[in-house]
């Protein structure tokens, strides 16, 4: 899993979809689903003390509501 930030001057460019397949491709992807492509992409996990943190930089410049989300939970 991962987030491609938006385009952020001096310090995200982000990603056309040809390069983020080459970057699947690259890291040995076999199948790949683009789930969103704007500044409201979050990478959020939460640490051993129950802590959420945010792993990436939303190009909005803020965090903000959504309506969905992909979960992932170490069984």
């Amino acid at each position: 899993l991962f987030v491609i930030d938006g385009r952020q001057e001096g310090y995200s460019s982000g990603m056309r979809l040809e390069d983020v397949a080459t970057l699947c491709k690259g890291a040995g992807c076999y199948n790949a689903i683009n789930l969103d492509g704007g500044g409201s992409s979050t990478f959020v996990i939460k640490d051993k003390t129950g802590s959420f943190n945010i792993l990436n930089k939303p190009s909005d410049g803020q965090l903000r509501p959504v309506i969905n989300g992909l979960v992932v939970i170490k069984k």
